[in-house]
């Protein structure tokens, strides 16, 4: 056998991949072959920025936003430029804030927000996908707290693999969707035109670092099918939470903003600390704690 490859078919041999891709494809609504396995969120975007990005090209971040951005895009050798996100009551992407130029290689957003709690909305990602088909850019769209919406709203996006209209890519993993940090597993799904291309040579990526461990690919299928109860918890509390606030707000006369408006302007300015000293040591332990060490 040796120097020969194995037909695993012949014996009705499955991978711990393939469950695991359908399983993640099935939360997204698109077909296995548009996943990428990661162990992480962060490596997700890591990935993405090996993937579109040489030395000295940019990617657009929304402001306020996951303060780990300028870590993410330094590490990469990749300049990342800030975007205003509009206040208006709630929060608005306005692609009039996108400050494309002859490097910008991609568009990142965060929905729901972190910490604005804002998700994206439909008439907001069509105007953003003109936007990065006009510029030749793709959509990097961080969607950890997807599952976790306050309230309905018939304006709100779906994941952005569910469009075709621009190549995208949607993150998100375990830590968030089913609260298991621990266990390290998150993903990279993709679609629009070159989606094909892309997953193909991030899979070279994924095949390069051999991140993911194959425990974790064993049981996530399961975990993915159970988190309705880790996620019903969290949304049971955030109301109480809510009201809590509310009422607070309430006899102390002051009122609460929603979506976590207030906690954005103090995020705001550890944003601009960090654009001035992107990998200072100390300010890199401070936010890593604050922002927890796992996505």
């Amino acid at each position: 056998m040796a120097g020969k490859r194995v037909d695993r078919t012949v014996f009705h041999v499955r991978s711990a991949h393939e469950p695991v891709l359908e399983a993640v494809a099935a939360y997204h609504g698109i077909s296995p072959d548009r996943v990428v396995l990661t162990a992480s969120t962060s490596e997700g975007y890591a990935w993405l920025f090996k993937l579109l990005c040489d030395a000295g090209d940019e990617v657009l971040v929304p402001e306020p936003s996951y303060p780990l951005f300028g870590y993410l895009t330094a590490l990469e050798s990749v300049r990342a430029v800030p975007y205003g996100m509009r206040w208006d009551g709630e929060w608005h992407l306005d692609t009039a804030a996108l400050q494309f130029s002859a490097r910008t290689r991609a568009v990142v957003v965060v929905s729901p927000g972190n910490p604005t709690g804002a998700y994206l909305k439909q008439e907001e990602r069509a105007a953003l996908a003109a936007a990065c088909n006009e510029h030749g850019c793709a959509l990097i769209s961080d969607e950890v707290f997807a599952d976790f919406p306050a309230f309905d709203d018939s304006r709100r996006a779906r994941s952005a693999v569910r469009y075709g209209d621009v190549l995208s890519f949607s993150l998100s993993g375990l830590s968030k969707v089913a609260g298991l940090p621990q266990l390290k597993l998150g993903w990279i799904a993709a679609a629009g035109p070159g989606a094909d291309e892309a997953v193909r040579r991030l899979e070279l990526i994924a095949d390069t670092y051999l991140s993911v461990p194959t425990p974790v690919q064993l049981v996530a299928p399961a975990i993915l099918a159970s988190r309705g109860v880790f996620q019903a918890a969290v949304r049971e509390r955030l109301a109480i939470n809510r009201a809590s606030a509310s009422s607070s707000a309430h006899a102390r006369s002051w009122k609460a903003l929603p979506q976590a408006a207030g906690r954005a302007l103090e995020r705001a300015a550890q944003r601009r600390r960090l654009e001035r000293d992107p990998l200072d040591s100390a300010g890199a332990q401070r936010r890593g704690n604050r922002a927890g060490a796992a996505r």
